[in-house]
């Protein structure tokens, strides 16, 4: 009997022993579960950093001077010479803020900067950069005897010059202008 006793106790206390475990794998299980449940509650709701994307530095063909870059109002804007052609400007200079992806490169090909270019750098957000041209083109014609300034048409390719009836035509003298290479026509005040 003494055997049979002792083998029971030593069955419980196995039994126990199992028990004890079971337990504690389950009340892991369930703190595990627990965590995985509340971690899809959590929301990463701590935003992006703002930070600014700019040129740093553009330089094209033909500058008088250099670019001046605003990056308050994000704009680039060129000065170009006279003798510099708007509509095929090669840039020799671009860069922006390391980290930035921008959306074109400016080193290949020319541009038309008659009308301003946008070019989009991102990092987090986007900053759309405003990039224009100007050129001065210093355009004067006058005549001996004139009376007031000069019009002069560009799209029109022509200057208006009003002169007195009294002056004759082979008598006006062309006394400035950017080239000399100009026909002088008589308007006839009947037309």
């Amino acid at each position: 009997m003494k055997n049979a006793n002792s083998a029971y106790n030593t069955q419980c206390t196995l039994y126990g022993r199992h028990r004890k475990i079971i337990q504690c794998a389950l009340y892991i299980a369930h703190c595990l579960t627990a965590l995985l449940l509340l971690s899809g509650c959590i929301r990463n709701d701590l935003p992006y950093p703002r930070l600014q994307q700019n040129i740093t530095a553009i330089a094209a063909e033909g500058e008088l001077s250099p670019a001046v870059i605003d990056t308050a109002n994000l704009t680039v804007t060129l000065r170009l010479s006279e003798q510099a052609d708007i509509r095929k400007v090669r840039f020799t200079e671009f860069a922006y803020t390391p980290g930035a992806e921008c959306d074109d490169d400016l080193l290949q090909g020319t541009y038309d900067m008659s009308l301003p270019i946008q070019v989009t750098l991102s990092r987090y957000q986007s900053y759309q950069w405003i990039i224009q041209a100007e050129q001065t083109i210093e355009r004067y014609f006058t005549l001996s005897g004139q009376i007031g300034q000069s019009v002069i048409d560009v799209p029109g390719r022509r200057v208006v010059v009003y002169m007195p009836e009294s002056v004759p035509l082979n008598r006006v003298q062309l006394t400035s202008c950017i080239t000399k290479r100009w026909k002088i026509y008589r308007r006839d005040r009947n037309i």
